[in-house]
């Protein structure tokens, strides 16, 4: 297991995995809400946390998606 910390300036998600890697797994908080992502090859998985009531801005691969507090949802990635 590899733990890291990260700084994020947006919450844009733009997938791309090193070529070894079958998926990743990530937390960060996000207007006050612990959102978990989870990527693999061919999808991005989000679940924001029930603190707040409220819509979250977040993108992937540069288009808005309706994630909400409490929610989940599931993107299918683009290949480049």
């Amino acid at each position: 297991m590899v733990k890291a910390a990260l700084k994020f300036l947006s919450s844009s998600i733009d997938p791309r995995l090193p070529e070894k890697w079958t998926s990743l797994r990530y937390r960060f908080l996000l207007n006050g809400e612990i959102i978990t992502c989870h990527i693999t090859r061919d999808r991005v998985h989000l679940e924001a946390g029930t603190e707040t009531d409220q819509a979250l801005p977040v993108t992937v691969q540069g288009n808005p998606v309706p994630l909400r507090s409490g929610g989940s949802l599931e993107v299918e990635i683009v290949p480049a």
